[in-house]
């Protein structure tokens, strides 16, 4: 059950989030629907700084949860409400994220009673000197972990009459939230349900956008999306490969990491999907399909090129790390580098020099320099760029 009516019997004052005890929580859950923009805007602040602090889950974030699943009806019926109801769909696009992407730890004893009225004593007293790594706090969390997993399929189904929305935005939204809570459990009646209506909608095609948002939501929540690696549409087919571990999906990521252009937009900037794969994933993608640098030479090269430089060190990182076996290049280090050099190891390094960018004074340039064991002098690398000798390759 969603909304006030599966909350009647909790006492507030019994859970907690960032800042100590929560009893501040419902009243700040009633301001989600009051008729003031300035209060509305106060209560979303308080879920994102204190229910989800840092992305963290606290025992009130399963009672939060449920009661702002259950005001997405609400808020979608009034106009002066769908900014909040943006603010709410983003808050439960992060949770859900962080449920689906937790994995059971080992279970924490339940605390007796005692201790659990000693925990909340000392929050009222010393928040800030509470011990938030004992055991009472850690079963809480655990609690409220277990309670937001079974809710998942009740989400998706307050979510999913949002699919029809003409609002571009609210639309993609409302996908994102049936995507992460649908991947918490994808067996769930309601996610089963949402996934036939979206494989329909994919049968009528569509604007590009559109089929690549629904390729993706089949994707997580189970479906077989291999049909689209043949599609006409070059992202469609990228977006579909990525989920797909066979040699075709393969071949069609490479394809679309030699076009940055065209994919940059696909897998960069759809930041309204939480677990949207970016270009860094892509090519983590491939090298744990066990793809060697010399295979990926040609499609990184271009990557590269066509990113921007803070996309593109999480690159080099992943990429410089598989092109330099272990001792050759270590992290944080300014020694190391291999005495005779493959002609994929010369190739990324003279891109590496020839790129501007790389070399200004910030801190960021320098910490990359540093992660993958550059030198900080860029003639220095020059140099040793014109002295190093082949290295012969195993074919």
């Amino acid at each position: 059950m969603l909304g006030w009516d599966a909350v009647r019997e909790i006492d507030w004052g019994r859970h907690f989030h960032a800042y100590g005890v929560a009893d501040d929580t419902p009243g700040e859950l009633r301001n989600l629907t009051s008729k003031e923009a300035r209060i509305r805007k106060g209560a979303l602040v308080h879920l994102d700084n204190a229910v989800f602090h840092q992305q963290s889950i606290y025992s009130v974030t399963a009672p939060a949860v449920r009661v702002v699943a259950g005001a997405v009806g609400e808020l979608a019926l009034e106009r002066q409400y769908r900014g909040t109801l943006e603010g709410v769909l983003e808050f439960l696009i992060d949770v859900g994220w962080v449920v689906s992407g937790t994995k059971p730890g080992t279970p924490v004893p339940q605390p007796s009673q005692q201790e659990l009225d000693q925990l909340f004593h000392d929050m009222r007293e010393e928040a800030l000197n509470v011990d938030w790594g004992s055991d009472p706090v850690g079963w809480l969390v655990q609690e409220s972990v277990r309670d937001l997993r079974a809710m998942a399929g009740e989400i998706v189904g307050a979510v999913t009459p949002l699919l029809d929305d003409k609002n571009d935005d609210l639309r993609q939204k409302a996908v994102a939230v049936i995507v992460e809570w649908g991947a918490v459990d994808p067996e769930s009646s309601q996610a089963r349900a949402v996934a036939d209506i979206i494989e329909n909608r994919m049968r009528r095609r569509g604007n590009r956008n559109r089929r690549v948002e629904w390729a993706l939501a089949l994707a997580r929540l189970g479906r077989n999306v291999s049909r689209w690696l043949d599609d006409a549409d070059a992202g469609l087919r990228a977006c579909a490969a990525f989920f797909v571990d066979s040699p075709q999906a393969t071949a069609v990521l490479l394809t679309a990491l030699t076009h940055p252009d065209e994919m940059h937009s696909l897998f960069v900037h759809r930041n309204w999907f939480a677990s949207m794969p970016r270009m860094c994933d892509v090519v983590r993608e491939l090298l744990r399909r066990g793809l060697t640098i010399e295979q990926m030479l040609p499609a990184v090269l271009a990557l590269i090129a066509g990113l921007d430089r803070i996309e593109s060190a999480w690159i080099w990182r992943l990429v410089m790390e598989r092109a330099f076996p272990d001792g050759e290049i270590k992290r944080g280090t300014r020694s190391g580098l291999p005495e005779r050099l493959t002609g994929a190891q010369r190739a990324l390094l003279m891109v590496m020099l020839e790129n501007d960018s790389w070399w200004n004074m910030d801190q960021f340039g320098r910490e990359d320099r540093a992660t993958i064991g550059l030198p900080d002098d860029r003639e220095e690398l020059r140099r040793y760029l014109r002295d190093a000798p082949d290295a012969q390759v195993d074919q």
